[in-house]
């Protein structure tokens, strides 16, 4: 299994992926203009793009920018937790109007305009108040087996992306039936976010690293990626945590080395 950093911040030649690192997730041109990690993992194997737009973007739109995405070599994730809704404002801070079979659609248009194969499904929320498992399973009903689908358009998700947080008995829990989905329709599936609940420290999490990655590597996770942002501040919903270059990467590093 593949590792790596998730939103790693800023671009600086301090953030280059160590050599134990072959898979990385960058943010593109976020609502507060800016861009996060595309320098320090643009040259990895499997690289991602997370493009990132609250509500209900035009699908033809993100097609355009993830057709030229794809021709870099870039995997494409469009939005981020639709299911936020089920918790309201102002945990809600994606905006998505719909259920997950109205986000399928939308999907199934992103994906006929062009970008077949390079955008894969995006990641739900693992709060259990937001039915992961239920928008998960939803929306892959919608994506291969709907009246659309079986017209032939034929154009279908690369893989499933998802997020994971907390314990390992938590990562275990957002990840189990994902596994068994991802299998039964053919896709690989990455953790594009991995990382310790908003309630523990590094400190807490430390000691569990090795077990999350395992956890992951387990189930048949393609990659697995530490998220590691450095929001703008002030922002109480993302307090700012050092990962680079920190006893969470010697974890990361050592787990690899460990594994190879």
């Amino acid at each position: 299994m593949q590792i790596g950093w998730s939103h790693a911040a800023p671009d600086d030649p301090a953030t280059d992926c160590p050599p134990e690192f072959s898979a990385g997730l960058a943010l593109e041109d976020a609502e507060w203009g800016e861009s996060r990690g595309i320098r320090s993992v643009w040259a990895l194997p499997t690289r991602i793009q997370r493009l990132w737009t609250r509500g209900e973007p035009s699908p033809w739109q993100i097609a355009q920018k993830a057709s030229a995405l794809s021709a870099r070599g870039w995997i494409v994730q469009p939005l981020n937790e639709p299911n936020l809704n089920h918790l309201g404002l102002p945990a809600d801070v994606e905006g998505w109007p719909g259920g997950a079979r109205e986000h399928a659609r939308w999907l199934t248009d992103v994906l006929d305009g062009g970008s077949d194969r390079c955008v894969w499904m995006t990641p739900f929320s693992p709060h259990p108040a937001c039915d992961p498992n239920g928008w998960l399973d939803a929306a892959l009903d919608e994506l291969f087996n709907s009246p659309r689908a079986h017209g032939g358009s034929g154009h279908l998700p690369g893989g499933i992306l998802a997020h994971a947080y907390g314990a390992p008995s938590q990562v275990e829990s957002a990840v189990r039936h994902l596994a068994s989905a991802a299998s039964g329709y053919g896709l690989p599936w990455i953790v594009s976010e991995l990382g310790p609940r908003s309630d523990q420290t590094l400190e807490d999490w430390l000691p569990q690293v090795a077990e999350c990655l395992d956890v992951c590597a387990g189930y048949g996770a393609r990659a697995a990626l530490v998220f590691a942002p450095r929001w703008p501040s002030p922002d109480p919903g993302h307090p700012v945590r050092e990962f680079v270059g920190t006893s969470i990467e010697n974890a990361m590093r050592w787990w690899a080395r460990d594994r190879a």
